[in-house]
């Protein structure tokens, strides 16, 4: 792998320095995407490149079309975080393409390109290791220029595309170098939202270890602390889940596990914290791709990408950003405890949220359900948000284990056989969109072949 790293890096280079036109990179809008750009920005950069830059919610036939149209203006087309599903069309470009991405790819259509350059996991012998799109771009960045940052950068990725849970031996490679820096910790500890946030505000926000009763609601967390006899502020300092001593720490443990047991769920909520060093001040990896996945959905990507370059202006839009979006996401959790009485559990979930839910936080909160205990471990959960006149689609698979082998990415796929739909994704969390105009035909076909799906892995 490391080989086609250094192959692909080098012909990378190579166009870069050959340039006379500008250099396009286009990017997913979530924190693998951002700081994927964020690294390679800072690699153009050194080369003294002209370039430009583009962060998108999703790539779809027509925009690649309509990029083709455009081609023939830049020397290169870098895709990041994105593309692997496009290759036919990127092959047909007017410049040079690059794409470096870790989701599931055609292998045929692979195999068949001339002129596009990728660099895919799934392309080489480690097609079974998983790592980030940001992590790729490290490793292509170490033999061109990177930095300090650029650790950072690809470490945040990894832990915003939830990847440090099952680490490979792609990951490892990265926090083997973390381990290194003096601007990144990695601790073990409860893997709650965030260990340098107020400890009341990391229990109301917690998303991979959804809390019933607790999670985005205010007084139950100032309940729960209570009920502990947990003091949250001490000296009229807030205190952050690093300030708990070890009695402490271990009633609160037992605590999340006990309320997580009462709805039927059980998972390892002891884990690694990475903690990086931004703006001078320690903070939680998970928080910093919280933050930039709140600046990408919200539609400010630009701001994101400033601030993963270091811009202290743009650290306080960010931050009112995020305080906008952690607002927007309490509504839509609400709405969600709302009718979780109504939902109809047949081996799987389908939330049709309709415009109840921002599009851009449908998979936000597709995944805190997968992670709610409200459902079977491996349970399909499909939820759908109205974008315009499209239909965002998210689908993730209950608890941390995938016991009833449904690969959500083949489901997509399937059902893209029956209904026009955008596909792409993981095994575990996949996605698509969709006209409007298809809403209930997607949704017929979508219980039709879950039904089958299901029944099948039941046998």
């Amino acid at each position: 792998m490391f080989d086609k790293i250094e192959q692909f890096a080098h012909e990378l280079c190579t166009a870069i320095k050959q340039a006379k036109k500008p250099i396009k990179v286009i990017s997913h809008y979530d924190a693998d995407g951002i700081t994927s750009a964020a690294i390679m920005i800072k690699v153009l950069t050194h080369f003294d490149a002209m370039f430009c830059v583009s962060i998108v919610n999703n790539l779809t036939s027509e925009k690649v079309e309509e990029l083709k149209k455009e081609s023939s203006k830049y020397s290169i087309m870098l895709f990041l975080d994105l593309a692997s599903r496009y290759l036919k069309q990127l092959d047909k470009f007017n410049c040079k393409v690059f794409v470096i991405d870790h989701h599931e790819i055609d292998m045929k259509e692979a195999i068949e390109i001339q002129n596009v350059h990728i660099l895919n996991q799934h392309l080489t012998e480690w097609k079974n290791e998983s790592i980030s799109a940001s992590g790729l771009c490290y490793f292509v960045a170490r033999h061109m220029y990177a930095d300090e940052q650029s650790l950072k950068l690809a470490l945040i990725g990894l832990v915003g595309d939830v990847m440090d849970k099952n680490i490979s031996k792609l990951s490892n490679e990265l926090l083997q170098e973390a381990k290194k820096s003096k601007e990144i910790i990695i601790k073990r500890g409860l893997t709650i939202f965030s260990a340098t946030r107020p400890l009341h505000k990391s229990l109301e926000f917690s998303q991979e270890i959804f809390i019933p009763g607790v999670t985005g609601t205010a007084t139950g967390v100032a309940n729960f602390l209570k009920s502990l006899n947990i003091e949250w502020k001490t000296n009229g300092n807030y205190r952050t889940l690093l300030d708990l001593d070890e009695n402490e720490t271990s009633r609160l443990v037992t605590a999340i596990m006990l309320k997580r047991l009462e709805h039927g769920k059980d998972i390892d909520i002891i884990g690694n914290i990475y903690i990086v060093k931004m703006f001078n001040q320690l903070i939680d990896a998970r928080e910093v791709s919280s933050l930039l996945n709140a600046c990408g959905r919200l539609e400010k990507p630009d701001v994101a990408i400033a601030y993963c370059l270091g811009c202290s202006k743009a650290k306080q839009e960010a931050d009112a950003i995020y305080a906008s979006y952690r607002y927007e996401l309490i509504k839509a959790l609400e709405w969600v405890n709302s009718i979780k009485n109504n939902i109809t559990y047949d081996g799987y979930v389908v939330i049709n949220a309709k415009n109840k839910i921002k599009a851009s936080l449908i998979g936000v909160i597709a995944g805190i359900i997968a992670h709610s205990g409200m459902f079977q471990a491996g349970t399909p959960i499909i939820a759908l948000a109205y974008d315009n006149d499209k239909i965002k689609v998210s689908a993730r698979i209950a608890g941390s284990d995938d016991s009833k082998g449904l690969n959500l990415r083949v489901l997509m796929d399937k059902l893209s056989k029956k209904v026009p739909i955008e596909t792409g994704g993981h095994e575990k969390a996949a996605g698509g969109l969709l006209s409007i105009h298809h809403e209930q035909d997607f949704l017929q076909e979508l219980h039709t072949l879950l039904s089958m799906e299901v029944s099948s892995i039941k046998v």
